[in-house]
């Protein structure tokens, strides 16, 4: 009867082992990405320019000719003209390649409040790369006009 407590025991510490390293396992790269994708589009909805811009990078340039300084104004401007900001993401693919990554989703940002109301919709092509610990977006392509 003892035997059978102890493998009991055994079998229960074994699985109480697995349930803890596949609740402690790093997230995937694309975890990782979508984190930052989220964090972007939680500082965009707050109107937080610091918390929008922590995921590009210091290297970053798009097709409408922006770099990281630009970027960074361009959304100071726009946070003070627009108010009640929303981003919808919808039909996201991420292609990770060692420390580079692509991502291509469909964004629609509304805007809400300030007198003003509309919104804008639009196939987005990103390229992140991996900087350290944290991925961040380097470069933009999208139809934006």
């Amino acid at each position: 009867m003892r035997l059978k407590w102890i493998i009991i025991a055994a079998v229960v510490v074994a699985a109480g082992c697995v349930i803890a390293v596949v609740a402690l396992r790093a997230p995937s790269d694309e975890e990782l990405i979508k984190q930052v994708l989220v964090t972007a589009e939680r500082g965009v909805e707050s109107e937080e320019v610091k918390t929008f811009m922590s995921a590009f990078s210091r290297k970053y340039s798009d097709n409408m000719g922006l770099d990281y300084l630009r970027l960074k104004w361009f959304c100071s401007e726009q946070f003070k003209q627009h108010s009640g900001l929303s981003v919808t993401i919808s039909d996201l693919r991420i292609r990770v390649e060692g420390d580079d990554a692509a991502v291509w989703m469909d964004l629609t940002v509304e805007a809400r409040g300030g007198g003003r109301s509309g919104w804008d919709s639009t196939s987005v092509e990103l390229a992140f790369a991996r900087e350290g610990k944290h991925w961040r977006i380097i470069r933009s392509v999208s139809d934006f006009e």
